[in-house]
């Protein structure tokens, strides 16, 4: 690498990264589709307005990248959180919700995250509750659900992780609002044990005649 190479790189990576705190930022407060590229382009402070097209290829690309900032995170503590209550044997239904509960939950505790959990919430009432995601972990986590529950059909199955995935966004997405804006609320463990009790319940509930 010359000289003159590693400063044009690092101010790449400079320009990248305020693109990708700018999108974020408006994301969060508006929503993915209010917010426009020349919007974001101006909050990072470039000049350049092809700048997210060069580094990102569009709009879109930039919100998979933020996005990617903490699914890598997630998908990870999913997976470990599984593995482990996988070597302890004290697999359940309750333990299950837990594991995919508290790593997204976790988001709470930066700016970032909290501005994530916004997005997802967002998200979720764009696409109709649970989206794809390209996460191993969260995947791995809906398969060891049914096959906690074989004898409940896979539809049944899927129609109700839609509704507690629903729930799960938006609740942590209010939340996430609310200490933004300085509002007091209980405790984070207290939301997030109510969500895993709600997802519990909801998951467990005896089935009505779909007939």
């Amino acid at each position: 690498m010359t000289a003159t190479t590693a400063p044009a790189a690092s101010k790449a990576d400079a320009t990248r990264e305020q693109l990708l705190d700018a999108g974020e930022r408006l994301f969060a407060a508006r929503g993915v589709d209010d917010v426009t590229v020349a919007e974001i382009t101006r909050a990072a402070g470039q000049r350049n307005g092809a700048a997210i097209h060069y580094h990102f290829g569009g709009r879109d690309g930039l919100l998979e990248a933020i996005l990617d900032r903490h699914f890598a995170r997630i998908d990870a503590e999913h997976l470990a959180r599984l593995d482990a209550l996988r070597a302890s044997g004290s697999m359940s239904l309750r333990a299950l919700a837990a594991v995919a509960v508290e790593p997204v939950a976790s988001s709470l505790e930066t700016e970032s995250g909290r501005a994530f959990l916004k997005i997802q919430a967002h998200r979720s009432l764009a696409e109709g509750g649970v989206f794809e995601q390209p996460a191993a972990g969260m995947a791995a986590v809906r398969t060891e659900f049914a096959a906690y529950m074989p004898d409940v059909p896979t539809e049944v199955i899927a129609e109700r992780g839609r509704l507690v995935g629903l729930m799960m966004h938006q609740r942590l997405g209010r939340r996430a609002d609310e200490e933004t804006r300085g509002i007091r609320r209980p405790s984070r463990r207290l939301l997030v044990e109510t969500l895993i009790d709600a997802m519990t319940a909801v998951l467990s509930a005896p089935q009505g005649d779909a007939t």
